[in-house]
Formats: C-alpha cells, sequence, structure tokens
C-alpha cells in the first residue's frame, strides 16, 4: 500500500473518493434529519409525544441488532454494506413523498421508514467506521477523522438553509426527494474506490461467541469502556433535546421554518472548526483533557439555548451561539475519542467494537427521545433543554474511570489494522 503519511489523508486517491461520498451522503442525510420531523409536524401536525416517538425509532435499531450487525461486518466487506446500505436509505425516503403525492402519507409510514432507515444506518455506520482504518492506516486517523467530521460539519451549514428554503417552496413531503436521490446517489463514489479489503480470517467462533469478544475488548479497555459510557449518557439528553428542538424554535420561540434552518447553520459553522481544531486542542490541552473539555462544554451550549425568550431581540443570538458551540464542543469530543477507538481496536474486530460502542453510546438515543417527547407534553419544550443541560453533565463520571486526564498524547496502538491493497 502506498504510503500517505507525510502528505495527509486527502493525498490518498481512495480516501478522497470516500469524502466524496461522504460529502454527498451526509448533505442528503442532514436534509433528511432537518426536513423529516417537518414533515411529521406541518403535514400530519404530530403532537410532542408522536415526534418523540419518530426520532426513538430511528434510533431503536442499534438495541435490536447492533451487536449482530458487527459481527456480520466484519465477516464480510465493507464496500458492499455501504453501498448496500445508501441505496436502500434513499428507496425509503422516496416512498414518503411518494405516499403523500398518492394522499395516503400517515404517521405509521413515518413510523415505519424511521425504523428501517434507522436499520440500514447501523450497517452503515458500522461498516463506515471500520472501512477508513483500512485506507488511510492508523497513523492518519486523527487527520482523517478531522477532516471528515468537518466536513459533516461542513455540510450542516448548508442543509438546514436548504431544507428550511426546499420546505418554504416545495413543502416538507416533497422536499424529501433531494435527501432519498442524494443519498442513494452517494454510493456511486464507493463503487469507484479501488482498494480491495482484505478479508479477516474466520476464526469458527459463533455469533454470541463473536458478540462476546468485540464486547469484553472494550469494557476491558479503560478508556473505550469510559468514553463508550460517557457518549450513551450525553446522547440520552441530548436526544430529549433534539426531539423537541423544532418544536421549542418553532411553537415555543416563534421562529420561522427559514430561521430555523439558518440557525442550523451556525450550528453547522460550530462543527466545522471543531473538526479543524480538535488535533489543536488535543495539544494544547492534552488529548485526555480534550476530551472532558468537550463533554462539558457541549452541555453547558445546551443551556444556553434555554436562555433564549420569544419576542425577545436577543433569542436568535442566544440559540445561534448555544447551537454554534454544542457542535464545536461534541466535534472535538467526537475526533479524539473516535481516533484513540479505531487506533487501539485489532482489525479483526474492529466491526464488533464500533457496534458494541454503538450499542452502548446510541442505545440510550430512543429512550431519551422517548423522555424528550413525555416531558414537552407535560412540562413544555423549554423544561427538556434544561433537563437535557442538566443531565448531559452526568456525562463526565464516566471519564473519572479512566486514565484520561492524565493522557498528553495517545498512545501506540497495540496491533495494525489488516490494510486495504489497491487494484
Amino acid at each position: 500500500m502506498v504510503d500517505f503519511s507525510r502528505r495527509g489523508a486527502l493525498a490518498n486517491p481512495d480516501f478522497r473518493r470516500l469524502y466524496l461520498s461522504s460529502a454527498v451522503s451526509f448533505l442528503a442525510f442532514e436534509l433528511m434529519v432537518f426536513v423529516f420531523p417537518l414533515v411529521a409536524l406541518l403535514t400530519l401536525d404530530a403532537t410532542a409525544f408522536e415526534m418523540g416517538l419518530l426520532v426513538a425509532l430511528e434510533k431503536a435499531a442499534f438495541l435490536l441488532i447492533g451487536l449482530p450487525t458487527g459481527v456480520w461486518v466484519d465477516r464480510m466487506r465493507r464496500r458492499p454494506i455501504l453501498i448496500g446500505a445508501d441505496l436502500l436509505r434513499g428507496a425509503l425516503l422516496l416512498s414518503v413523498p411518494a405516499a403523500w403525492a398518492l394522499d395516503a402519507l400517515t404517521i405509521w409510514q413515518l413510523y415505519a421508514v424511521a425504523l428501517l432507515l434507522g436499520a440500514c444506518t447501523v450497517f452503515y455506520d458500522v461498516a463506515y467506521n471500520s472501512f477508513v482504518p483500512g485506507i488511510v492506516g492508523k497513523d492518519q486517523l486523527m487527520d482523517a477523522n478531522g477532516r471528515l467530521e468537518a466536513l459533516r460539519s461542513g455540510i450542516t451549514l448548508a442543509a438546514p438553509g436548504a431544507g428550511g428554503n426546499l420546505v418554504g417552496w416545495l413543502g416538507a413531503p416533497v422536499a424529501l426527494v433531494a435527501s432519498g436521490a442524494g443519498i442513494a446517489a452517494s454510493a456511486g463514489w464507493v463503487a469507484r474506490i479501488k482498494a480491495v479489503e482484505n478479508p479477516v480470517p474466520r476464526d469458527g467462533k459463533g455469533m454470541w461467541e463473536q458478540v462476546k469478544e468485540g464486547f469484553g475488548f472494550i469494557w476491558k479497555e479503560r478508556v473505550i469502556r469510559g468514553t463508550a459510557v460517557c457518549t450513551g449518557l450525553a446522547n440520552l439528553f441530548y436526544s430529549a433535546f433534539i426531539a423537541i428542538s423544532t418544536l421549542y424554535l418553532v411553537r415555543d420561540l416563534g421562529l420561522s421554518v427559514t430561521t430555523v434552518g439558518y440557525l442550523g447553520i451556525v450550528g453547522g459553522l460550530g462543527g466545522v472548526f471543531g473538526g479543524a481544531m480538535s488535533r489543536r486542542c488535543a495539544r494544547l490541552f492534552g488529548f485526555g483533557k480534550s476530551i472532558y473539555l468537550g463533554t462539558v462544554g457541549a452541555s453547558a451550549a445546551v443551556g444556553l439555548v434555554g436562555f433564549a425568550r420569544p419576542g425577545t431581540p436577543a433569542a436568535i443570538p442566544i440559540v445561534g451561539a448555544g447551537m454554534f458551540l454544542m457542535t464545536f464542543f461534541v466535534v472535538v469530543y467526537n475526533v479524539n475519542q473516535l481516533s484513540y477507538r479505531q487506533r487501539m481496536t485489532p482489525s479483526r474486530i474492529l466491526g464488533r467494537m464500533t457496534a458494541s460502542v454503538r450499542t452502548l453510546a446510541w442505545g440510550s438515543m430512543p429512550t431519551g427521545s422517548l423522555i424528550g417527547g413525555l416531558v414537552g407534553e407535560a412540562y413544555g419544550a423549554r423544561a427538556v433543554v434544561w433537563t437535557a443541560a442538566i443531565g448531559a453533565l452526568l456525562a463526565v463520571v464516566p471519564l473519572l474511570t479512566t486514565p484520561l486526564w492524565g493522557m498528553r498524547t495517545m498512545p501506540e496502538p497495540a496491533e495494525e489494522v489488516v490494510p486495504a491493497t489497491r487494484q
């Protein structure tokens, strides 16, 4: 394999193809994240509980199939999984405007689409995070992940504004056409990747033995375990906030859909800076302390959003500042802890490690979304914002069980990845 380590990850032609595919996929996915709740809210007049349930169903797949998915991904080549998941997600999204055009769209179809989208996303995410190390090598992981997270956040700059305008011009169901078509189209760039993965030899173990091996690895590795539990606690409360955020901004603060879209752009800008600054934060504060910084900073940023008051000139700047800082700190956290996981995990269990971590980290999200819907129904959306901000501070506790505070840099990997070869 060609050594690209001195020129950065983007010098690798296969990483560039993955990067372009990710640009299309991230944009389409972020459009979906913005538009899909609006279909329920504006077209079907969904309640706070129904919107919370909709988000919960989308995230429930990690609880249902997350662990076995890691085993399946470790047994297969990752590129075909990425292609198939994107094509299926595109088809599912396109079914919504098709049903709306036939005057047959119901909340039950949205529930079904959300659940199936979540299942496809489980396969995509596990395969994606297992695919990157084989393309760039472990020495380039921080650079590659920083670029991908900055890209994801940069896309977030464009997606809400584009989504808000599309919803304003075409209506929420028709706006999903762009999202579905884009996700399906991103598969074309993945298909152009030349790297051929070297399959990891099977060891003859059964499904649940392999699941236990992957879960056992992360539980013994204190940093991976601590950050996985930290992420799970944070996601529990952030999911409650996200589930009602559209309702909070539109109904409670009286903001237009277009304004909400532009506030999403401000949030995306924070993520771009976070991706660009993640390595610098690790050098400035130390690798371990940068993870603490991301955890505490994101929680405080959610609390800032709760200070906004309807009809006041400061409402939009306050929300904008909160969203900017939240995504900044989340991306700083994500780049550093994800790079550590990929660097320290043996290649043969990368899929199972990713699935196990995602099950811990994302398994709380359906519960959080339901909590957001229920608390919002009973006490109002603002109460959910404050609950999320205060509760997310608890995510620091699992980090105290790790050696992160004293880690100035990441340690050397115990085992190199199994590299992909180029055709």
